[in-house]
């Protein structure tokens, strides 16, 4: 359960970052940063 906080404190936090950068990448900056958290947080967790 540890690791689902982390995911979701983390998600926060890129989420503001990504809000606050209201640029024309915003779309594309937003599917890089979660496909690079469902990557990196697919590795901490097993199946």
């Amino acid at each position: 359960m540890l690791s689902h906080a982390y995911t979701l404190a983390t998600w926060h936090v890129v989420k503001r970052e990504v809000e606050a950068s209201r640029t024309d990448l915003h779309i594309s900056l937003d599917h890089t940063i979660t496909t690079t958290i469902v990557k990196f947080v697919t590795m901490l967790v097993p199946p």
